[in-house]
């Protein structure tokens, strides 16, 4: 594999720190939205460096913990109630966090797709409004599992 560039490595970089601050501004609004929404406490992020930033070491001992690529980056296991067929319409929200210009990968694009088809609901949000809004619209339909403050 080729070496990549200073620019290309630089540009890299700024896109992963774009997705951190995202995916912070997601969560910092979480800590806000608990009184309302108490089941965002279980909502979690999965730290998958999976091969950034890590030495050849480290990664082998990931992938040896289990830790793999693609997994995306926001859980949020709360089913939303199809209150109509009183079924599950969906088992939880899972968002991948990505800068404005970063590519969705192969790997990440496969998870998602599973994860759609085993019956979650699956995004790539590009900016943390987007993810916000996705997540204040799925607690809406969400069905209550802890007591909420109205």
């Amino acid at each position: 594999m080729p070496r990549q560039s200073y620019q290309q490595q630089a540009k890299n970089r700024r896109m992963k720190h774009d997705e951190f601050q995202y995916q912070r501004a997601v969560f910092d609004w979480t800590q806000f939205k608990r009184c309302v929404y108490p089941e965002l406490e279980y909502m979690f992020a999965v730290p998958n460096e999976y091969g950034r930033r890590v030495t050849a070491q480290q990664a082998a001992r990931m992938k040896q913990q289990g830790v793999k690529p693609g997994v995306p980056d926001i859980w949020l296991p709360v089913p939303v109630l199809n209150r109509q067929l009183d079924e599950d319409e969906a088992l939880g929200l899972i968002i991948e966090m990505k800068s404005k210009t970063g590519p969705v990968r192969d790997s990440q694009k496969n998870y998602l797709e599973f994860l759609d088809g085993q019956g979650y609901n699956t995004h790539v949000c590009r900016d943390p409004e987007h993810a916000i809004n996705l997540i204040n619209e799925y607690m809406q339909r969400a069905k209550p599992s802890l007591p909420r403050k109205r």
